[in-house]
């Protein structure tokens, strides 16, 4: 990989994740708000209407964006035949999402304003698919900045509408709209975009083009379809099975674990162009770089797993009110999944760089299917504690299982990964002892930067760490592994 190629790709991931991080601190600003001003039941109206879009945005893009960010790195100018057969697919997909949500939620037998409020979410999921698909052409032309802005600017026009409309007049209606305006100004922002790159966006219905599309992306509609059923099922199970309340007071311990998730996304954006490298030259260094990478990313996620749980009795009401007390337990239980989470995204570029897709899906859709199972028997007896049970449940099944192909196609270096694991486990368990004996003692971020000095420290100590290995994975990730 050149110099030049490396540079772009660690630019375009600086944008990406500062867009990430943006979009996720004013999400749960957002979210947070709601969650303090409108109670549990509300909120938990709200949740399950943003829940049951995302669930259903599945069907309104069906693998269609990185089929696009394949084909358009591929071809700049052919991209643009093609994607009006492209386009044309995307358009019936939008009607077949928008009719499905919809009428779903009706069979459901929801009460009418949580209807309501899943229509106006339709609606705006209409828009935010349409910008999926615009910005995927720009991301296969490595052109990651301008997505970078419109995520982050439509975020921030539905903060400031939300906001407002929120404490002026208390409806959950207009909410939904703030969210509805955001990914309109995406929107017109993506098609400026799209002139200004000269891409035509017209339509194409003929039925060689729509079987052509269709085709192509099945294995990644699959992938696609697997993963999202898995991250939101819960909340539309609960709302099955539960109440709309117990929805409310999941959506806490949901929306904490699920807005650190950005951290491992941005680090497969650079870490699956660096392994693919390596899977066509050196497996010993692919070994390297897929231990070392999930090693580092072990260190981060456990200080914030542990923390979160051994901390949950005070960030739950400090931060979200007193009546989200109940969601302290589903917290604990639900935020240790994160650790299983983080280590899933190396597995899973390793698995596609090595042209392992057809595996990837596989067991993407095994642990679908255990979330699903557990679920269903889990929420009727035990409530919130069910969807928490379950997220732990796949995604330990999903590491344990990628994690076992992994060890069959490359020779990994076991000591140094029970090592550093060891050692960190240890340094984990001081931190939660810190953070236990301090946390009636003093303010809670007084206790959190006690509790990652502790951490830190102790990770330094036993040398688990150090400068050479954090260069030499910058390295790798930059495909410049000799």
């Amino acid at each position: 990989m050149t110099n030049i190629h490396g540079g772009r790709i660690a630019r375009n991931t600086i944008f990406i994740i500062g867009a990430l991080v943006g979009q996720k601190v004013l999400s749960f600003v957002y979210f947070t708000i709601v969650a303090r001003v409108m109670g549990v039941e509300d909120t938990g109206r709200y949740f399950l209407a943003v829940s049951f879009g995302l669930l259903f945005s599945v069907l309104a893009d069906l693998g269609l964006a990185p089929f696009l960010v394949r084909e358009s790195s591929k071809l700049r100018e052919g991209i643009t035949s093609q994607l009006r057969g492209i386009l044309g697919f995307k358009a019936l997909l939008l009607v077949v999402a928008f009719v499905s949500m919809n009428g779903i939620a009706f069979v459901a037998s929801y009460p009418p304003i949580t209807r309501q409020l899943i229509a106006l979410v339709s609606v705006s999921i209409l828009f935010e698919s349409s910008n999926l698909t615009l910005y995927s052409i720009l991301r296969g032309w490595q052109r990651l900045e301008f997505e970078s802005i419109g995520i982050v600017v439509g975020q921030a026009i539905s903060l400031c509408f939300g906001v407002v409309t929120l404490f002026f007049f208390h409806s959950l209606h207009l909410l939904v709209v703030g969210l509805i305006l955001g990914n309109v100004a995406n929107f017109l922002w993506a098609t400026m975009l799209m002139r200004r790159f000269h891409v035509p966006l017209s339509f194409s219905f003929s039925k060689s083009a729509l079987r052509q599309t269709f085709m192509a992306i099945i294995p990644f509609a699959l992938a696609a379809v697997f993963t999202r059923v898995t991250g939101f099922v819960d909340s539309f199970l609960l709302s099955i099975f539960g109440t709309e309340t117990m929805v409310g007071l999941y959506s806490v311990p949901f929306k904490v674990t699920f807005a650190l998730q950005f951290i491992p996304l941005g680090f497969a954006a650079s870490l699956l162009p660096a392994m693919s490298a390596l899977a066509e030259h050196d497996k010993k260094a692919l070994a390297r770089t897929f231990a070392k990478s999930s090693l580092y990313l072990f260190f981060i996620v456990l200080p914030v797993a542990f923390g979160i749980a051994g901390l949950a009795d005070r960030i739950i009401p400090e931060v979200f009110g007193a009546a989200y007390q109940n969601s302290v337990r589903a917290q604990r239980l639900l935020v240790l999944s994160l650790i299983f989470i983080f280590l899933n995204f190396p597995i899973g570029s390793f698995l596609v760089a090595v042209r392992r897709q057809s595996l990837n899906t596989t067991l993407l859709g095994v642990a679908m299917v255990a979330n699903i199972v557990v679920n269903m028997l889990l929420i009727p007896r035990f409530g919130i504690m069910g969807p928490a049970v379950a997220s732990l449940v796949a995604n330990a099944l999903l590491f344990s299982l990628g994690f076992f192909f992994v060890a069959r196609s490359i020779s990994l270096p076991y000591d140094d990964i029970l090592h550093g694991s060891v050692k960190a486990l240890v340094a984990g368990s001081m931190m939660v002892a810190t953070i236990t004996a301090t946390k009636t003692l003093f303010p809670l971020l007084v206790v959190i930067a006690l509790g990652a000095v502790v951490y830190g420290g102790a990770m330094l100590m036993f040398r688990a760490v150090t400068v050479v290995e954090i260069k030499s994975l910058l390295q790798s990730l930059r495909g410049r592994t000799s």
